[in-house]
């Protein structure tokens, strides 16, 4: 699927506009967020499911008590690859992925680079040249993010910031934009990929990046990881070199500027064996 064009739809135009800019930045402030969020934790909210459904051909909308308890909802078909050696994806997403990682250079977009120690806030020059993947959420995806490997959830840091769009669109108007939005940080013990980190990174009108899987104890591959609350958003995942190889069809159309869509446990990647 190729990346719309910067300066088309909505999201352009407002991240080209430096006013509308300022009218989302103060839209998207944490106070207000909360309550959108109360709003769409609110049986007031079921008003909007039917048609946010329709609009994205999602047939399952009935029986849910809020807008949130939609968008968060459970889904009984999340298969992740039978062999453990192959990396499936942990979400519903837009992907694209590299290898050969440079911290001082992680791709946000074509041409927009930032520095991946400002995104995890803490020394990331154990990533030189490992492999990493972004994976964006549009308010149509599934929005679980499920475990991708038996291992523990070791740690994780919730980084204030910001809350601007993830969209394709507003990539290249806000630089370092991953590195300025709030972020939940996890370092990921896995059993066949090494130590990675996973970054969930909330965006216009996420105010809510919920776990549910213990920290410091087993989790297993197709776990729910957690959720994101209504909006858009992305995932990252980082990995340390001679770990994981991503998949030669979306490392070219990441070269080429595409993202490619993938579903839950869909195979993004597999473990290089020495």
């Amino acid at each position: 699927m190729e990346q719309p064009s910067a300066d088309s739809g909505a999201v352009g135009w407002i991240y080209r506009n430096r006013p509308a800019r300022f009218v989302v930045s103060c839209v998207c402030r944490k106070t207000l967020l909360r309550l959108v969020g109360r709003y769409a934790d609110s049986r007031l909210s079921r008003i909007h499911i039917r048609r946010f459904a329709e609009k994205r051909g999602i047939a399952d909308w009935q029986g849910y008590g809020s807008l949130n308890a939609f968008f968060a909802r459970p889904r009984a078909n999340v298969a992740f690859p039978a062999r453990e050696d192959t990396l499936g994806s942990p979400c519903q997403a837009l992907v694209c992925a590299w290898d050969q990682l440079r911290p001082d250079a992680v791709v946000q977009v074509k041409g927009v680079t930032y520095p991946l120690a400002e995104l995890l806030d803490e020394d990331a020059s154990r990533f030189e040249g490992g492999a990493a993947y972004c994976l964006r959420l549009e308010s149509g995806h599934h929005h679980r993010v499920y475990c991708f490997d038996d291992g523990v959830l070791e740690e994780e840091n919730s980084v204030p910031g910001r809350y601007d769009s993830v969209h394709a669109a507003a990539l290249p108007h806000v630089p370092g934009l991953y590195a300025k939005n709030h972020r939940v940080i996890t370092r990921y013990r896995t059993e066949q990929f090494g130590t990675a980190m996973l970054v969930e990174v909330g965006a216009m009108f996420i105010g809510s990046v919920v776990r549910q899987a213990p920290l410091g104890e087993p989790v297993r591959r197709g776990d729910v990881k957690g959720w994101f609350c209504f909006g858009g958003s992305s995932v990252l995942l980082f990995f340390e070199p001679g770990r994981v190889r991503p998949d030669a069809d979306l490392l070219a159309q990441t070269a080429a500027g595409i993202e490619t869509a993938v579903d839950v446990g869909e195979k993004i990647g597999e473990k290089i064996t020495r």
